[in-house]
């Protein structure tokens, strides 16, 4: 029966966990339990009480008949009281301690079944969240169930204080935001005090995003581990998102590596970077047979857990990695960035090709619509021969020649045995087309036009680049504005992320200011080791006006971001170090232990909080006080949340089997393009790196 018994915690099968409201003072509600070894064990700060407030009192009640409503109440502090040593304090007087040890012991040994211990009882302090649990009475029909409404009157002093179970807290705590019915809303943990059985608790990542947030944890307390996490939720919503993260050390491709199926993960390398290393430059700068020496060197630049380590004692996990590598790498998604703005980005060039050719070349013979729709898959074929976003050169622009010289070779002869590129997803595409209604015969002069047209674009590339997958301000733009997911990872120096960060946050702010509050993707920019760009004065003897620079551009994101989508996301170990205006924006904090007071003083203080929230010893590892002004269903109330541990998700990846052999899937790579959805296509990955059919056609 769904009453309120079925709804309050247990000591035992018989004896409800309860105490009493004794006064009221000031903000605080003073509750009086008695002592019991099993009731030290229950209680924990951020707990949810429940005690009938004064609209519910009535002289002689009707239970089953009349509504009952009950505070809800949340736990702030616990302390164990005992008179005798209380008095002996307060007085400061002499007492025997060998007459405490002997006498007194057992009384702090008692169980909830030995008679009651007068001298010792736990005092909890709590405080109204404003809401209650309303009970319908039999006048309200067949709906009994209990509801979470707004509070009618405070709680009464005298009345039993309950403690809720799991369904009322979740009840409570995500009545504004379900997973089920809300596209924006994720489960981001389980509540860290309730398990039989674990209560969710859901955010909202648009909330979480635009208004920001902060991760603040003491080193060893798993901050990257968690915005792991944070990250692979967000990307498993649906709809066009994206993230930036300056990565000081080099550690979130380690991190996050998994996203590849499901979104477009890339490496932006900043001009100059000492993490180009030599072979990763020649492969970069087109000596293509560098792939497997750029990939291991790759690996050895970046960071992994102690845990993934592990994983990769059996070489297979290990060259599963550096499979992944070797495709980014092959499909250009490891790019280098400049701020040179002189090349056009190749997506720009495509669709001139588009505009310009295809669609005013349209077959209007018999046939039309198959060979219109030939052309137009055609076209997406090439777009994903390379990355739109990089800089053009004739290099791609050689390569789409060559292609389709290959079809223009097989539809005038039939001929597949001298083609070069047989196995090239547009090559095989277009060979597979059937000869109907004179296809090949007008494809012909068609292509050959297509082809003049293409080269006329020449004039527009860099003749010699210096680098063959490269990205300007221009491709970045179009990245965080496109209708697909993506996650950067920016690698470089110090000073180089502080002032490109600037650069990149900067260009991003004035285009959407430019079109105004229209609907742009959510974009977070995600400062970790958030000190090293946003500390409140220069550290050591790094260059001042870098500082200032992603400082500054931190600060606009915090102060004016929301506005237009775009969010901030920092994180660091070194809270006292950060700039305090900048540290105040963001809505929602992730606690985690802080061992310097200094720390938890400037947090609390930064998201108006009692500090005693904040006690390191009761957090666990994963286990992170989470507080949000909006994101969360109840506003501004510390929540200690448990979270996913990223490695479990991380190896379960690498180990899975389908990635190894891919029997269920059996998707070749070259059918992959650069923004398909690979989340059915993990077997592509899969493919060794001599393997040609492995590399995508600018590579051949």
């Amino acid at each position: 029966m769904n009453t309120f018994e079925t709804h309050i915690e247990y000591l035992s099968e018989k004896i409800p966990l309860r105490g009493i409201l004794v006064r009221k003072v000031r903000r605080e509600y003073e509750i009086w339990f008695p002592y019991s070894i099993e009731t030290v064990r229950a209680l924990k700060i951020n707990l949810l009480l429940g005690v009938r407030n004064l609209s519910s009192l009535r002289m002689e009640p009707v239970p089953g008949v009349d509504e009952d409503r009950y505070s809800i109440m949340r736990v702030s502090s616990i302390e164990i009281h005992h008179s005798e040593v209380a008095q002996v304090s307060e007085a400061k007087g002499e007492i025997s301690i060998e007459d405490l040890i002997n006498k007194d012991s057992t009384q702090w040994n008692r169980t909830v079944n030995d008679p009651e211990v007068k001298k010792l009882r736990i005092i909890v302090g709590a405080e109204d969240t404003g809401k209650e649990v309303y009970y319908p009475g039999s006048l309200e029909g067949a709906n009994r169930n209990p509801r979470i409404v707004d509070s009618k009157s405070d709680p009464s002093q005298g009345g039993i204080v309950y403690v809720w179970k799991s369904d009322i807290v979740n009840n409570y705590l995500n009545r504004a935001y379900s997973v089920t019915t809300d596209r924006s809303v994720i489960e981001l943990g389980k509540h860290r005090d309730y398990s039989s059985p674990a209560v969710p608790v859901n955010i909202n990542i648009d909330e979480l995003v635009k208004k920001h947030f902060a991760i603040f944890g003491f080193t060893g307390s798993g901050k990257s581990n968690l915005l792991s996490t944070l990250i692979s939720k967000i990307m498993s919503k649906e709809g066009p998102r994206h993230v930036v993260i300056y990565d000081v050390n080099n550690e979130y491709f380690g991190l996050l590596f998994d996203l590849l199926p499901t979104c477009d993960l890339q490496i932006l390398l900043l001009e100059d970077s000492e993490f180009f290393g030599y072979n990763v430059k020649q492969y970069l700068y087109g000596n293509f047979w560098y792939i497997q020496r750029a990939a291991q060197e790759m690996y050895r630049q970046f960071t992994f857990s102690g845990a993934i380590r592990d994983c990769f004692k059996d070489e297979s996990y290990k060259n599963r990695v550096l499979m992944l590598i070797g495709y980014m790498l092959a499909k250009g998604k490891v790019k280098v960035f400049t701020q040179d703005m002189t090349g056009a980005s190749l997506g720009r060039l495509l669709e001139r090709i588009k505009t310009e050719y295809i669609d005013k070349n349209k077959f209007m013979t018999k046939g039309k619509s198959v060979k219109n729709e030939v052309a137009d898959s055609l076209f997406a074929k090439l777009c994903s021969v390379h990355d739109e976003n990089v800089v053009a050169n004739v290099r791609h622009l050689n390569r789409y020649l060559e292609l389709l010289d290959d079809v223009a070779d097989y539809y005038k002869s039939g001929d597949t045995s001298k083609l070069k590129f047989k196995e090239d997803p547009v090559v095989e595409y277009m060979i597979s087309i059937p000869d109907k209604d004179d296809l090949y015969k007008e494809y012909q002069p068609w292509i050959a036009n297509l082809r003049k047209f293409i080269k006329s674009l020449m004039s527009e590339t860099e003749d010699q680049p210096d680098c063959v997958f490269k990205m300007n301000m221009e491709g970045f733009v179009n990245t965080v504005h496109g209708n697909s997911k993506t996650v950067t990872l920016v690698l470089g120096e110090h000073d180089k992320l502080r002032n490109y960060s600037r650069d990149l946050g900067f260009c991003t702010m004035q285009l959407r200011k430019k079109f105004g509050e229209l609907d742009h993707p959510p974009v977070l920019f995600m400062f970790d080791e958030a000190d090293v760009f946003i500390s409140s004065k220069n550290v050591g003897e790094e260059d001042p006006e870098a500082v200032k620079n992603s400082r500054y551009i931190a600060k606009t994101i915090a102060r004016r971001g929301r506005k237009y989508n775009v969010g901030l996301g920092i994180a660091t170990q070194r809270v006292r170090n950060l700039d305090t205006d900048i540290m105040s924006q963001p809505q929602t904090y992730f606690v985690g232990k802080l061992m310097r007071e200094s720390d938890r003083i400037a947090v609390a203080d930064g998201f108006g909080i009692e500090q005693n929230i904040l006690d390191p010893d009761g957090l666990g590892v994963g286990e992170w006080i989470v507080i949000s002004h909006s994101a969360l269903g109840q506003k501004s109330e510390p929540m200690p949340v448990r979270f996913e541990n990223a490695d479990d998700r991380l190896i379960k990846f690498i180990t899975d089997d389908k990635m190894a052999t891919g029997e269920e899937l059996g998707v070749e790579l070259k059918d992959v393009g650069i923004y398909s959805a690979m989340g059915e296509k993990s077997s592509a990955f899969i493919i060794k790196l001599k393997d040609p059919d492995y590399l995508p056609s600018i590579v051949n």
